[in-house]
């Protein structure tokens, strides 16, 4: 990550970047007030998606998040390996075949960043807001139109300063799938 790019991680070892969220150590308290409503989730969710929060270091403290916030960290991040027994995930999304309706399907990134495009088991044509991929491109926060033309069973769409083999898309827990995107919703959100 550059230097003025935030990190969520369990403790705040993260010295050298700015922490995401203002709880940047997650004590039996803070885990126990988020877990209670005390502290509601979707404060770190908001205080996340501010700081366009590009790496999460997943470590057993952030692990034992609630199940809504753990959920919301593993639909927004793909992981890119782990050191030390933490998982390092970086912005992005992965699509399955069943995530598309037609060949179409809207991602939502959580952070503004280069992005790269990494498919498996093919070499599908994808598209990105009409845009053919051809090369890590610039993708603002939010939700973004996806075309895949082609056979493939997975494209991981993630920060692009992570290098493409370290990302580890097969085999990993499923995240909430994108959501689908009819011709119909697509003319009526425009």
């Amino acid at each position: 990550a550059s230097p003025g790019d935030g990190v969520f991680d369990a403790y705040g070892l993260s010295i050298f970047r700015p922490h995401c969220t203002y709880y940047y150590r997650l004590s039996e308290g803070i885990l126990m007030w988020l877990r209670s409503g005390f502290i509601p989730e979707v404060d770190l969710m908001n205080d996340i998606r501010k700081a366009h929060c590009k790496v999460v270091i997943l470590s057993q403290a952030v692990r034992r998040l609630p199940p809504n916030l753990l959920q919301f960290v593993r639909s927004h991040y793909v992981s890119a390996g782990s050191q030390t027994g933490d998982e390092v995930l970086v912005a992005g999304q992965v699509l399955r075949r069943a995530h598309l309706e037609g060949n179409r399907a809207t991602v939502s990134l959580i952070a503004s960043a280069e992005y790269a495009v990494r498919p498996v088991g093919g070499t599908p044509r994808i598209s990105i807001d009409g845009q053919l991929y051809q090369g890590p491109l610039v993708l603002q926060q939010g939700n973004h139109q996806i075309v895949v033309e082609g056979d493939f069973q997975e494209i991981g769409i993630f920060y692009s300063r992570v290098l493409a083999s370290t990302v580890q898309l097969l085999n990993r827990p499923a995240a909430a799938p994108p959501r689908r995107t009819s011709p119909e919703q697509e003319s009526h959100d425009m």
